[in-house]
């Protein structure tokens, strides 16, 4: 489903889509500007006749009560977006990057969460940049107008597993924990970003 957006005045409703885009059903006599506010944040539409132009801010992430994974989710679409190659974007794309790769990992991820068997589903909870590019990856690049994103990103595999995030980059023999929810463990909720 998409996210459900509130229309300030009675001639158009519609629904966004996240990778797919906006949905309006107008009605009637449109003014020249129309402005709507989405649940999780604002959607700006300048309307003539029956076509729209929007211009879509990402929402802020709020991770759905069906699942527990917000937090590994979030050290993995972090990690995605800091080694990102940023070099001509705008802090607010890359934001929005961040937040629609949110949205899509905990998507991916509550359809095989198995906190009692946390290796369970393991392959399909990861994501990776490497020979081709995960399709999380290019569905929060599109919806973001990020172009070349896997030139962007280092050739690397994370992995999403209850109570822990490790990620393995090409050229390393050892897999770096992002994320750990075992108190024993010295790097629980720490990242290395000195390598791209």
């Amino acid at each position: 489903g998409g996210w459900k957006t509130e229309i300030l005045g009675p001639q158009i409703q519609g629904n966004i889509h996240p990778g797919q885009g906006v949905v309006l059903e107008a009605s009637g006599l449109m003014s020249p500007s129309v402005t709507a506010q989405l649940a999780q944040g604002p959607i700006s539409a300048h309307a003539q006749g029956l076509k729209a132009s929007l211009q879509v801010v990402a929402p802020e992430f709020v991770p759905t009560q069906s699942t527990s994974c917000s937090n590994e989710v979030k050290a993995a679409a972090g990690w995605w977006a800091r080694k990102m190659k940023q070099h001509d974007l705008a802090q607010s794309e890359v934001s929005a990057f961040e937040t629609y790769l949110r949205i899509g990992m905990e998507k991916r991820c509550q359809t095989a969460w198995y906190p009692e068997t946390p290796e369970r589903g393991s392959g399909h909870r990861s994501c990776m940049n490497d020979l081709t590019c995960d399709a999380v990856i290019l569905t929060a690049a599109t919806a973001t107008g990020i172009r070349d994103i896997q030139l962007r990103l280092p050739r690397a595999v994370v992995w999403i597993n209850p109570g822990q995030v490790k990620v393995k980059v090409e050229g390393r023999s050892w897999a770096e924990s992002l994320f750990s929810s075992t108190p024993t463990s010295s790097s629980a909720g720490s990242s290395s970003d000195d390598e791209p």
